[in-house]
């Protein structure tokens, strides 16, 4: 298990980070759609996330584990284990909260799955993981 605190993260760009675990995140900005590249090696992740109701008290990013299935072109054959999708979101989540993005993960019904609390990343549930 990987300890956040011994995660570091430098800021490459605008919206652009690198972690010390070998790791990028880019967010890109396209009201009112957040697209979110995850980036490990040569391989890739990309999704695209509609922006929660801050306002209300939800976090700005939901991360679906549902949609975080396989690497992009040309590695798109190559499925994600659920252990490596697991990975990525937490991966994901300390990059966006270093960067000052709320975020979440929810299942299909919208269930809350994962978030930030004191003890840092914490899954709520992971039967999604066997899904």
């Amino acid at each position: 298990m990987r300890h956040w605190s011994l995660n570091v993260f430098e800021k490459i760009g605008p919206n652009h980070v690198r972690s010390s675990w070998g790791f990028e995140v880019s967010v890109r900005w396209n009201t009112p759609q957040i697209y979110v590249e995850y980036l490990e090696g040569d391989r890739i992740v990309r999704f695209d996330n509609t922006m929660n109701a801050v306002s209300l008290g939800y976090p700005l990013f939901t991360l679906r584990p549902k949609y975080i299935t396989h690497w992009a072109a040309p590695f798109e054959r190559e499925l994600l284990s659920p252990e490596k999708r697991k990975q990525v979101i937490e991966n994901l989540a300390a990059a966006l909260d270093f960067m000052g993005i709320t975020s979440d993960a929810r299942d299909e019904r919208a269930n809350v799955i994962g978030n930030f609390d004191s003890q840092g990343w914490v899954w709520k549930d992971e039967k999604w993981l066997n899904q």
